[in-house]
């Protein structure tokens, strides 16, 4: 577990990492949504959010699926 994180918000980075590795983009939050089995994407943005304020997570400007992740050397 890294830490700091809740276990959810392990759970959606570790998922994001993943789906990314995969796919080669980020996912949607209906897709997050789906595969951590959460009944809302407003529960996906305040983990993405959170992992933002962290900075394990940051917005790509113009994109869609606009997500990337900050390996542990780019961090602030």
């Amino acid at each position: 577990m890294i830490y700091g994180l809740t276990p959810g918000q392990h759970r959606a980075l570790a998922a994001i990492r993943d789906f990314i590795a995969q796919h080669g983009h980020s996912p949607t939050f209906v897709e997050l949504r789906e595969q951590l089995d959460l009944k809302s994407s407003s529960s996906v943005g305040r983990y993405v959010d959170v992992l933002i304020e962290r900075g394990y997570l940051r917005r790509l400007p113009g994109r869609a699926r606009s997500l990337a992740i900050i390996e542990k050397g780019e961090r602030r």
